[in-house]
């Protein structure tokens, strides 16, 4: 499997040669189709060094050489611009064809969310981890102030839901990341959590894959449901 790296050196070799061709005549039927292709590379190319940009802005090093993939795109943006503004057949370089460009840029681009995504996990997985609220709401002591603090936190878990998805739009986003992960580590803390080992292990056990056995459900284990009306959000299920 070729890796993104090795696509970037493909794509930064085509491009130094096509820029070296010497001047020669340019068929005139084929600078209108070119034309259009370039201005498909063109779009392309805005829409990769948008994305790299927000990486290097918000200080993320990535698993790639940036900085040549930047010249080399930027390398095609120029030739293209000279190849657009020229309009002189007898002036644009021969073997000018961007097809081959086009192909090599679509590529990169259709590879690169996932170079990035995987970064960007990295990345926000090394500030916090926070826990689903469904799993919190069932180790918790359910009391009224823990309700309330899990109220708030479920407002910071659907803003870090949305940010966990690269937010290309946003400025500043690391930073907003780690106002959201400093809010979730402080509710965290507050919400306490039952102790008792016995509850501990049971409850565990019902938000694991296996699931509570029926000699889990004590006398103590009944009361407590009761006691704070958790009826509804235990069955017993049947495995096969």
């Amino acid at each position: 499997m070729i890796t993104f790296q090795k696509k970037i050196e493909v794509l930064n070799d085509r491009v130094l040669t096509l820029n070296k061709k010497n001047v020669d005549k340019y068929e005139e039927s084929s600078l209108s189709e070119d034309l259009g292709v370039f201005q498909q590379i063109d779009q392309d190319i805005n829409i990769i060094l948008n994305k790299i940009t927000f990486f290097l802005d918000n200080d993320i090093t990535l698993n790639f050489n940036a900085e040549k993939f930047e010249k080399a795109l930027s390398l095609i943006k120029t030739i293209g611009k000279n190849f657009t503004e020229s309009r002189n057949t007898e002036s644009i370089k021969k073997g000018t064809s961007f097809r081959i460009l086009r192909t090599l840029v679509r590529d990169l681009n259709e590879d690169l969310p996932r170079e990035l995504e995987s970064k960007w996990q990295s990345k926000i997985n090394s500030i916090f981890v926070p826990s689903n609220p469904t799993n919190i709401a069932l180790k918790m002591e359910p009391t009224e102030t823990n309700k309330q603090i899990l109220e708030n936190y479920k407002v910071f878990y659907n803003d870090y839901l949305t940010f966990k998805k690269v937010p290309y739009d946003k400025k500043n986003a690391i930073e907003k990341v780690n106002q959201i992960m400093n809010e979730l580590k402080i509710l965290t803390k507050k919400i306490s959590l039952v102790e008792d080992e016995e509850l501990q292990v049971f409850i565990d056990k019902t938000t694991s894959y296996e699931g509570a056995s029926l000699d889990m459900f004590t006398d103590k284990i009944k009361t407590w449901i009761y006691e704070n009306n958790l009826q509804n959000k235990y069955f017993i299920k049947k495995n096969e």
